[in-house]
């Protein structure tokens, strides 16, 4: 039976790989809002395809959300969107939220 020990952890993994699902990593599983920025300001109406170029930032909270969109701005770049959970901020709403947080940063 010495065959049997030869190939079984090789089939064993084949199998194993063919059948295991894929699922975000545990940590992303909380991020439920979406920060997407870029160094160009956003435009008044975003589609889906401009969004697609952006890399997207994920936040667990909406206030980090925010605080991020906040170091966006301070760093010389334009937040375009947050998206979370019944929520969606444009650019305009988002820098009316984020000052507060920016004159905060300013006393710094």
């Amino acid at each position: 039976m010495q065959f049997g020990t030869r190939w079984f952890p090789w089939a064993t993994r084949t199998v194993l790989r063919d059948k295991i699902v894929r699922r975000p990593a545990r940590n992303m599983r909380g991020m439920k809002f979406t920060l997407y920025f870029s160094n160009a300001p956003a435009p008044k109406a975003v589609t889906q395809e401009q969004l697609e170029r952006l890399m997207p930032v994920h936040f667990s909270t909406e206030e980090d959300a925010l605080h991020g969109a906040a170091l966006v701005i301070r760093g010389g770049q334009y937040p375009w969107l947050i998206v979370g959970p019944d929520a969606r901020l444009d650019a305009r709403e988002i820098g009316k939220r984020c000052e507060p947080i920016l004159m905060l940063l300013k006393g710094r």
